[in-house]
């Protein structure tokens, strides 16, 4: 089962992970007895979070939890079934995106460099993709596992049900509740930010406006199919190039008119990690 799948601009920061679990588990999902990771920089602050709560839930053998009883590191290369899972999400969804904004490198209408290109794809395509990855995440625990006559231990069913109702099969609940209380005030250490937002407000806003001065109404591109229309054109490419040009002449008239709503780039948060005593 999978719990959360985040796509955004600050996936690969320390208090943006942290803030991800702290969700999940303020959403109501349980607690789990350990978590496996990658010994990365960005899941410091996860471990550290999560040593915490489970400190606070249980002991072992009446002492106090260690934290290797709840926490282990490992190598990417040594879990072949989550590293399986991201190579099916790449076939399936993120390649021909990949590929797409390889092209619009290639005949140069995208450069990391160009504030008004990266502020046109944000608003674009963040939304975009993750409703593709969502739904494939979705996809995938409503898929059904199979009886293995060479795995006796897998448990058979569809992850969502096996997840929320283990008492249907011979699934077991294995993780705990978390105490609200001391949800609330962990969470607190990292809820001064947006962790969806992948421009300011402001910038935002007048993106959305351009669109529907274009043509474009925002509400409905984002729900819509975005492939090829009737006349072969791509709708998203072509979105994309219209608030494009519109940013880049906003941004031109910026300059003799400081009036105007400045358009810029969302700050990507940092946080430091401090050792739970």
């Amino acid at each position: 089962m999978v719990l959360w799948i985040y796509v955004g601009i600050s996936g690969r920061t320390g208090i943006s992970v942290k803030r991800q679990y702290l969700d999940v588990l303020h959403e109501g999902f349980s607690v789990p007895k350990a978590l496996r990771t990658d010994h990365g920089g960005e899941t410091t602050m996860l471990a550290d979070a999560h040593y915490s709560i489970s400190k606070s839930l249980r002991t072992d053998d009446e002492e106090t939890l260690r934290f290797i009883n709840c926490f282990v590191f490992g190598t990417s290369t040594a879990n072949q079934r989550i590293e399986a899972w991201w190579g099916w999400l790449t076939k399936g969804q993120i390649s021909m995106w990949r590929a797409y904004f390889e092209r619009l490198i290639a005949h140069q209408l995208f450069s990391v460099k160009s504030r008004q290109d990266r502020i046109a794809f944000n608003v674009v395509y963040i939304s975009v993709i993750r409703r593709e990855v969502h739904h494939y995440m979705c996809l995938w625990n409503n898929h059904s596992i199979r009886n293995q006559r060479k795995r006796p231990t897998v448990v058979a069913g569809k992850p969502f049900l096996l997840y929320h109702y283990p008492e249907l099969s011979e699934a077991v609940q294995c993780g705990m509740p978390a105490d609200p209380a001391y949800m609330e005030e962990i969470r607190e250490e990292v809820a001064d930010w947006d962790i969806n937002e992948f421009l300011p407000k402001t910038t935002k806003e007048r993106c959305d406006a351009n669109l529907l001065e274009l043509g474009h109404d925002p509400s409905r591109f984002y729900t819509e199919d975005l492939f090829p229309n009737g006349t072969g054109e791509r709708t998203h490419c072509r979105v994309y190039l219209d608030l494009r040009g519109a940013v880049t002449e906003h941004m031109a008239a910026q300059a003799a008119d400081p009036g105007l709503v400045q358009l810029s780039l969302s700050q990507i948060p940092r946080g430091t990690w401090e050792v739970t005593e």
